[in-house]
């Protein structure tokens, strides 16, 4: 019985020396390098055969993230680093030779590509690739493509934020405010569009001349047969890309009527696409475009208790939206022949058949894309008037 009981307290003790010790990898904060922003260039002087690419790491310095020491004036939050090499994982390695701190991955907030290396066939599925694989990356990193070198964007000084990769991934905040802006794209979203056939875009953003912030009001788009980048999308065209695709559904829309200018705010918009076969190689595509929302500013006199001057200001501002989606079905359509516009997931989903036929020429080849007839109508609903009528319009209220 004493050596039965013996035997327990042993086998209890064994146990609790295994559940009280400490882990045999662990690794203090301080030895961690904390990855916050990644930027990828193509290097500026190509030597070799295979491209040479810089890859830049910003490291958070956590001794500068609090209160400015005392003398010795504000101490910088973050570290770039810049590593070149012919591939991701050897230019890795390089990056943890620069650093006693090894480089970790997992606090990544934001990937920022030059357009010079996504204007290149394949290469950006290349890089993306690699991210994706890396076992410590997080699926909800923002990726943006950059006007100029990807490196400078991490080297804004964007008051009263201490670390441009934390401010950059609080821009997307703002973007379903603004209709000139495409929502923000993350890596995990980004494999499944590599994954696809069809062309996309993705943000892109560019430092200001004082590198206090960044300009993000255009859209980079890419050719999904070979995932390249092939042109650019300003902001206005931006619009007609998110009202023609509901990629996002408010914003305001600035316009004039009777010579004074007026702000309509959209809040939600539905889109209905038909696709007449008829002639394969002559779609007719219609779009009509269904808008609500309301009068977020005005300027006169006017009274918005009239129903035909609220008739008058639809009709206005469903002009306005024909117009922003028409030039951006111009710019996509014949100019970088890529549809961003998803004539053809609504082609493969409503005709699968006749889109398996049509699949390998429709942006190359016979090229149906920029054949294809497209048609847009907008209706616009005031649903708010939004400001607060005192009757004050004595040129046309009734006596």
């Amino acid at each position: 019985m004493l050596v039965k009981r013996m035997a327990i307290i042993i086998f209890q003790c064994s146990l609790l020396s295994v559940l009280l010790a400490g882990c045999w990898d662990e690794k203090n904060i301080e030895e961690h390098g904390f990855v916050v922003g990644v930027a990828i260039d193509l290097v500026d002087e190509q030597t070799k055969e295979n491209l040479m690419i810089a890859l830049t790491n910003q490291l958070v310095i956590p001794a500068g993230i609090g209160t400015p020491q005392q003398g010795g004036g504000e101490q910088k939050a973050f570290l770039n680093l810049t590593a070149h090499g012919e591939s991701m994982f050897n230019i890795g390695r390089k990056m943890a030779s620069q650093t006693s701190r090894a480089p970790y991955y997992e606090h990544l907030k934001v990937l920022i590509v030059s357009e010079e290396l996504a204007s290149n066939p394949e290469l950006l599925a290349t890089l993306a690739d690699f991210f994706i694989r890396d076992h410590e990356m997080r699926r909800g990193v923002h990726i943006y493509i950059s006007e100029g070198k990807a490196k400078e964007i991490l080297e804004i000084d964007p008051k009263p934020e201490r670390i441009p990769a934390i401010f950059l991934n609080t821009v997307t905040d703002n973007e379903q405010e603004a209709l000139e802006m495409i929502s923000s794209v993350q890596v995990g979203e980004l494999h499944k569009l590599l994954l696809e056939s069809f062309s996309y875009v993705l943000p892109k953003i560019a430092a200001q001349e004082d590198k206090s912030k960044v300009h993000d009001d255009k859209t980079a788009v890419f050719q999904g047969y070979n995932n390249q980048m092939v042109g650019t999308l300003t902001g206005e065209e931006t619009k007609g890309l998110n009202l023609l695709t509901e990629k996002n559904m408010s914003g305001s829309i600035v316009f004039e009527i009777d010579n004074k200018p007026m702000a309509y705010e959209v809040t939600g918009t539905k889109i209905k696409m038909d696709i007449d076969t008829t002639d394969p190689r002559n779609l007719d595509v219609s779009i009509n475009i269904k808008a609500g929302g309301g009068i977020a500013e005005m300027f006169g006199d006017r009274t918005l208790l009239d129903e035909a001057y609220i008739a008058k200001i639809e009709d206005k501002v469903a002009e306005e939206i024909e117009q922003l989606a028409n030039q951006t079905i111009k710019k996509v359509q014949h100019e970088l022949n890529a549809d961003v516009l998803e004539i053809g997931k609504n082609l493969e989903q409503q005709h699968y058949d006749l889109w398996k036929k049509m699949e390998g020429s429709w942006e190359r080849g016979e090229n149906y894309f920029s054949k294809a007839n497209i048609h847009v109508s907008a209706e616009v609903n005031v649903r708010q008037t939004g400001v607060t009528d005192k009757a004050k319009d004595r040129q046309h209220r009734k006596k």
